[in-house]
């Protein structure tokens, strides 16, 4: 027959020990959200800083400053980024949320069907505007390129002011 096994006792942590180690992981955790939510909000602004270049770009286009195919390279970009805009804007990521500058406002979040929708127009358009490049049809340009004004279609509701 073989010998029993001693079994030890496991140690435990002392009660003011491991509270403040699982203080500590959430604080941790805490800390890693944040900073992850602020990575997104500078990635975000930086690629709408970029749409803004390339809405410049067309409309330099229309405007005789530029050329058609300067326009079209921007109108390829903007159709790469447009559609992921939704994904730019994770729950938690607006006004007062972080410890970053951010204007995006709860409406993003409290009205998400009037959001996408804005979005999908927004998409549309760019399809619009890319038609009338191709065509050397700068009237028709400036009248799409007007109506999506530099993206009012959201930032009217979904952008607060800047703060001065």
């Amino acid at each position: 027959m073989a010998a029993p096994t001693k079994i030890r006792a496991c140690r435990k942590f002392p009660a003011p020990t491991a509270i403040i180690l699982i203080a500590g992981i959430g604080v941790g955790a805490t800390a890693w959200a944040q900073q992850d939510k602020e990575k997104i909000i500078a990635e975000r602004q930086d690629a709408m800083k970029q749409q803004g270049r390339e809405m410049i770009a067309v409309r330099n286009y229309f405007q005789d400053k530029g050329d058609q195919a300067t326009a079209l390279a921007a109108l390829v970009s903007l159709k790469g980024s447009v559609p992921k805009v939704l994904e730019w804007f994770p729950a938690g990521t607006g006004l007062g949320q972080v410890s970053v500058k951010t204007r995006a406002k709860p409406e993003i979040w409290q009205d998400q069907d009037k959001f996408v929708a804005a979005d999908k127009t927004v998409i549309g358009q760019i399809d619009t505007l890319e038609a009338a490049v191709k065509g050397g049809d700068k009237a028709k340009t400036e009248t799409v390129y007007n109506e999506i004004k530099f993206c009012d279609a959201c930032h009217s509701t979904f952008r607060a002011p800047e703060q001065r």
